[in-house]
C-alpha cells in the first residue's frame, strides 16, 4: 500500500497485471437492472491545476457484457489488464498530478447511470542510478561574495541517500549572519514557461560570522524527506526538476541565492508493499444510486501535444 495524506492506494509496477473482480450487489433482487453494456476502463490522467486542465494520456477498456439484465443478487465480474504500466508513474505535486483510475460504467437506458472509479498508484523504479559526476560551481555576487560549492555527486536516490560536500568562502566583503542550503523542487509546465517552486528541505550550514577561506562541510540526510524522481517532459506536458540552492544571509537579513541542478531517481530498494497475489474486489450496490457525472477529458497526441476532440 502507498499512504498519502488522505488515503491508501494499491501499488503496481511495470511487470504487474492489474486484475481483480467487480462485485455488483442488488439488495432487492426484485429490482432488475437492464443495461446496454458494462465497461471496465483503466485511465491515466495528467492534471495541470493552475490551468484547470486535465489531459488523458492512456485508456484501455474491457467490455465483459455488451448488454443484458442484472437480476441476480450478486454478480461477480473478473477482469485483467496485462502489464499496462510502461511509461509513467504516479506523481502528486502542488501544481501537477499524474494519476491512474480504474473505472466501471454500467450503461443503463435511463439515468442515473452507475459510474464508479478507484485510484491506483503506479511506481516504476529503476535498478540503479546512472554514473554520477561531482558538482563544482562558483558563487559570485557583485564582487562582494565569492565562494565555491562542491558536491560529491549529482545523482541521488529518492529514499535514504545523503548529500555530502562543502562550501569554501573565498572572498566575503559584507557581514554575514548565516548560510543555508535548500533542496528545491520545481514543477514546470506550459513548455517550462510556468512553474511552482517549493523548498522540500532546509539545512543551516553556518550561523555567525565566517572566516575567509573557511571550509564548511555539508551533510544533508534525505531519509524522511518527501522526494520524487526527476521527470523530463512527461507526455509533453510537465517536468519535475530538483536543485541545490545556496542561500547567503547578511547582517541586514538580505538573502543572496545561487543554485545548481541535481537528479533524483527511484530505485528498486525503495520499500513498497505491492498489490501482491490477492486482487481487490470492487463492491457496488445498485440500490441507492445517486447521479454521478462522468467527466469528459480531452486526449492528447504525445508527440505534438495537440488536443483531440472526442
Amino acid at each position: 500500500m502507498r499512504n498519502n495524506l488522505k488515503t491508501s492506494l494499491l501499488v503496481y509496477s511495470k511487470s504487474d497485471d492489474l486484475k481483480g473482480k467487480v462485485l455488483i450487489t442488488l439488495r432487492d433482487p426484485s429490482k432488475q437492472i437492464q443495461h446496454q453494456g458494462i465497461i471496465i476502463s483503466l485511465v491515466g490522467l495528467i492534471k495541470i491545476l493552475p490551468l484547470n486542465k486535465t489531459y488523458q494520456f492512456y485508456e484501455e477498456n474491457i467490455e465483459p457484457s455488451r448488454g443484458g439484465i442484472i437480476f441476480q443478487e450478486k454478480t461477480l465480474i473478473p477482469f485483467i489488464f496485462e502489464q499496462p504500466f510502461k511509461n509513467y508513474e504516479t506523481f502528486i505535486g502542488d501544481s501537477v498530478k499524474l494519476q491512474y483510475f480504474l473505472r466501471i460504467q454500467i450503461n443503463t437506458k435511463y439515468p442515473p447511470r452507475p459510474y464508479f472509479e478507484k485510484e491506483i498508484y503506479v511506481s516504476l523504479p529503476i535498478e540503479k542510478i546512472p554514473l554520477s559526476p561531482s558538482i563544482n560551481c562558483e558563487v559570485r555576487v557583485d564582487r562582494i561574495i565569492q565562494c565555491s560549492l562542491h558536491l560529491r555527486k549529482s545523482n541521488y536516490k529518492t529514499v535514504g541517500d545523503l548529500i555530502l560536500g562543502d562550501i569554501i568562502l573565498r572572498n566575503i566583503k559584507i557581514i554575514l549572519s548565516g548560510i543555508e542550503i535548500h533542496l528545491v523542487r520545481k514543477e514546470c509546465w506550459n513548455g517550462n514557461t510556468e512553474k511552482s517552486i517549493s523548498i522540500v528541505k532546509r539545512f543551516e550550514v553556518m550561523d555567525g560570522i565566517p572566516i575567509k577561506g573557511e571550509k564548511i562541510p555539508i551533510r544533508i540526510p534525505l531519509r524522511g524527506v518527501p522526494l520524487t524522481p526527476s521527470y523530463n517532459n512527461v507526455g509533453g506536458l510537465f517536468s519535475i526538476e530538483y536543485f541545490i540552492s545556496i542561500v547567503i544571509i547578511d547582517s541586514d537579513s538580505r538573502r543572496f541565492f545561487s543554485e545548481t541542478p541535481i537528479k533524483l531517481y527511484k530505485t528498486d530498494d525503495e520499500t513498497i508493499v505491492k498489490a501482491g497475489m490477492q486482487p481487490p474486489t470492487m463492491n457496488f450496490n445498485l440500490d441507492h444510486l445517486t447521479q454521478t457525472v462522468q467527466p469528459i477529458i480531452p486526449k492528447f497526441d504525445e508527440v505534438n501535444c495537440n488536443i483531440i476532440s472526442q
